[in-house]
């Protein structure tokens, strides 16, 4: 999974690597980002 933040770090982009091979089409169309949990890190 990568994951693109802005300046500000807020999330403005998500890709899931190989997402095709392990959920149908409808799933992927249907991914809720609700329960996602984000950590934060020190740079």
């Amino acid at each position: 999974m990568n994951l693109d933040f802005d300046e500000n770090g807020k999330l403005i982009g998500l890709e899931i690597l190989d997402v095709a091979k392990q959920y149908s089409q409808k799933d992927i169309f249907n991914l809720s980002t609700e329960n996602l949990i984000l950590e934060t890190t020190k740079k």
